[in-house]
Parts: C-alpha cells; structure tokens; sequence
C-alpha cells in the first residue's frame, strides 16, 4: 500500500495520503465517533462545492467515506485500515455523498 502525502490537514495533527487510485487516507488522531462523523461530512460538502466544465457539460464530482475509530479489536494498523476500508467500500455500494463508519 503505498502512500503520497497531500497538503497537511485540518490541523495540526491530521495527515492526508493517497493510498491508490482514488482512495485517500485521513488519519486524525484522538478523534471518536462523532468527530469522525463530521469530518467526514465536511469532506462531502466540500466535495459538493467542486464544479468542472468539459465540453460545455458541468462535471460534478461525489464521493464515498468509509471509517473507523481505532478500538481494541484493532491490534495494528493494517486491521483499523482493512475496517475502514471495507466501511468505504459499503459506502460505494449504497451510491454517492454516502458516509459509513465501520
């Protein structure tokens, strides 16, 4: 799973990365349940915001969030990201602007 990292993040502490393709990681640390929430519905709507022109057609993109807050099923990183991975997943097949916590 390679990683690139993107501008910094909504503070201090966040960090952003591209883990491929389309997929992008969002680590905010010491965050539950209800921050996670609305960080992920403040990424929906800013997603909302975004307009392209192509061909005189406006392109309007949409995304899906998937995550997890780190619990104590999570022995290491690659379980908590293989949840909230899989909760992305879910949130692609209930369609657009969807957030889903694993």
């Amino acid at each position: 799973m390679a990683a690139v990292l993107t501008q910094s993040g909504s503070n201090e502490v966040d960090t952003q990365a591209r883990i491929g393709g389309e997929e992008f990681i969002i680590l905010v640390p010491e965050a539950d349940t209800e921050v996670m929430q609305r960080v992920a519905s403040s990424i929906i709507e800013a997603m909302r915001k975004i307009s392209f022109v192509s061909c005189s057609d406006a392109l309007n993109p949409t995304c899906r969030v998937g995550y997890a807050v780190i619990g104590d099923e999570d022995a290491t990183w690659v379980g908590l990201l293989a949840r909230a991975d899989a909760a992305m997943y879910r949130a692609k097949e209930l369609g657009r602007d969807r957030v889903v916590a694993a």
